[in-house]
């Protein structure tokens, strides 16, 4: 989940939210974070930061953290031959970066970061190209292993509790992946709504989880993960399929919802129901995350086609 607050940066809109071309296949979930003076202050009094200078040659973010640190991935060669290309997972503190190591391979990337400074994401555990879920705490990387033996995990979020949300290969024909729950002791595969696959995002501190899963007419739908129960959020905004990514305190979600063919939508999920957010001018729009008191970051297509960042707070985006 997002801290409370939202602080925002120009490298971290252009790389976490796609505003800049596109995020690298980074989870969406992690695009936000928090820290408002106060949830009714104008949007003109944010101030752009560009961290350029700060951070890692090669370098994307994914999540900041409630006393403006930032994680992500830092490419150690981007013209090797390798894919993906060499990398480590960084934390960016006080203009201060620090290479968070591996857990034995020569890739890694941080997706996430609590209140609590604890850190996670997933690394190379061999020079196979085994992938495992970790956490890094107090100068140390854990590996979280796997739901099969043999098999990969990636974690995207962890709450204030440490619980870990990802996502996890299993076993079976297509050898297919499911959201997991890791607890800080056992990783618990989550299921699905029916279908093959599934990915968990995001997770409050209520440890209530948020994600996607295919159900079984093949479809793509957001789920709310509660009391040991997937729950499918529907059509949503008249969209046949839709993907969560982010959830807040208050239990909010927000994602994107999509029309085979068609262009997608920004969406707010509350209390069993889900309202779209429209767009800036263009036909498409996703959400990225939210804070606490309900502002939502993402982006847009506006009139020209190009796409911009957007903060919706109060209803208007």
């Amino acid at each position: 989940m997002s801290p409370t607050s939202l602080k925002i940066s120009a490298a971290f809109l252009c790389t976490a939210l796609s505003a800049c071309g596109g995020s690298g296949g980074l989870p969406p979930a992690q695009a936000a974070a928090a820290e408002t003076p106060s949830s009714s202050a104008p949007a003109q009094d944010w101030t752009l930061i560009d961290l350029g200078g700060q951070l890692p040659a090669n370098s994307e973010i994914n999540a900041l953290g409630p006393n403006g640190e930032v994680v992500g991935q830092a490419i150690v060669d981007p013209d090797s031959r390798m894919l993906p290309p060499p990398s480590y997972p960084f934390v960016l503190t006080r203009g201060n970066s620090a290479n968070l190591g591996s857990l034995g391979g020569s890739y890694g990337i941080a997706n996430g970061i609590n209140d609590n400074g604890q850190i996670v994401g997933r690394s190379y555990v061999d020079s196979a190209g085994q992938t495992h879920a970790f956490v890094y705490a107090d100068g140390r990387m854990t590996d979280l292993g796997a739901l099969v033996a043999n098999g990969g995990s990636w974690a995207t979020g962890i709450n204030a509790g440490g619980q870990v949300v990802g996502t996890a290969t299993v076993a079976g024909q297509s050898r297919s992946d499911h959201a997991f729950l890791h607890d800080g002791t056992v990783m618990r595969d989550l299921g699905t709504l029916g279908g093959p696959s599934s990915a968990a995002v995001a997770i409050n501190d209520a440890g209530l989880i948020t994600g996607y899963s295919d159900n079984a007419a093949g479809k793509q739908r957001a789920f709310l993960y509660s009391d040991g129960r997937m729950q499918d959020l529907g059509v949503v905004v008249n969209n046949d399929e839709s993907r969560a990514a982010d959830i807040n305190n208050a239990g909010q979600i927000v994602g994107t919802a999509s029309n085979l063919g068609a262009g997608s939508v920004a969406f707010l999920y509350v209390n069993g129901s889900a309202r779209a957010l429209g767009t800036l001018g263009g036909i498409s729009s996703q959400a990225s995350a939210l804070n606490n008191v309900g502002d939502i970051v993402g982006f847009s297509e506006i009139a020209s086609g190009a796409s911009h960042a957007f903060l919706y707070r109060d209803g208007t985006m």
